[in-house]
């Protein structure tokens, strides 16, 4: 009896370290949540955003957001900003220049298209390194949807600046959906009204007409992480496995149940698979 005693006390024991040590791995932090606003560089046009930065003296790893199609940074966004920078990483979540009827930026959507989104999220990541709590040699971007199409762009040209890449339900079917749509780009009319509800123009459909993004994401070399979920209705999971297969070093990780934007469990799966991507490549302790 008294082995018995003993073997359950030092498994008792055993167990309790290893909460310790998990505790430890797994530190959360404080963190403030900041107005903060950008200009880009090229166009002068104000970008305006939330920060969520970790209350620490140490300099932070920074990822920036890029929202999806017509959205801003208050749709979802504060789910992964209030998780990330609990866990010591920062998140920058902002809105693009025209981007969305409930935009907080500056521009039109009809002044909009991927390409003027690329220009925004590059004067985003210009600034960012000046940002004195960055960690400049670990700043990474994820993207959702349409963002997530402005990600792989950025991304490829920004190779060495950046140290992570997370891509939500990207939406790599856009030039597709434009070539069934319009036989030439002159057919765009003056304001087009994308997939029923987005008013653009013939810029929308003139950046993106001629673009291979499959061609572009070969330029990116380092670890990437493509989520996507299984009952997605507006950009099919093929596209998402074809990016997984063209990118040098990608992990594609299927969402079980996931649509077009995660929530319930779905965000949970994926917040999971973010934590263990960051880890992995040594941007989360």
């Amino acid at each position: 009896m008294r082995k018995i005693f003993l073997v359950l006390s030092m498994l008792s024991a055993l167990a309790l370290l290893a909460n310790v040590v998990c505790a430890e791995e797994h530190k959360t932090f404080a963190y403030r949540v900041v107005n903060m606003n950008v200009v880009n560089s090229s166009t002068g046009k104000t970008l305006r955003g939330l920060l969520y930065v970790p209350e620490t003296d140490k300099k932070v790893p920074l990822l920036i957001a890029a929202h999806e199609l017509g959205m801003n940074y208050l749709w979802g966004w504060p789910n992964y900003g209030e998780h990330l920078a609990s866990r010591g990483i920062a998140l920058y979540t902002f809105d693009f220049a025209g981007g969305g009827p409930q935009s907080k930026s500056d521009g039109k959507t009809t002044e909009m298209s991927v390409m003027t989104e690329v220009k925004d999220l590059e004067s985003v990541l210009e600034v960012a390194k000046t940002w004195p709590f960055a960690d400049v040699n670990k700043i990474g971007i994820i993207g959702g949807s349409q963002g997530g199409a402005v990600s792989v762009v950025t991304s490829s040209r920004h190779v060495d600046e950046l140290n992570a890449l997370i891509l939500l339900y990207p939406a790599l079917v856009i030039n597709d959906d434009l070539h069934k749509k319009f036989k030439s780009v002159d057919e765009c009319p003056e304001v087009y009204s994308y997939n029923g509800w987005l008013d653009v123009s013939p810029i929308y459909v003139r950046d993106m007409w001629d673009y291979d993004v499959y061609e572009d994401m070969k330029k990116y070399t380092k670890p990437a992480l493509i989520l996507h979920g299984d009952k997605d209705n507006i950009v099919p999971l093929s596209y998402s496995e074809r990016a997984a297969k063209t990118y040098s070093d990608a992990e594609l990780k299927v969402i079980k149940d996931g649509e077009h934007g995660f929530t319930g469990d779905a965000l949970k799966q994926a917040i999971e698979f973010i934590d263990e991507y960051l880890e992995k490549i040594g941007m989360m302790k």
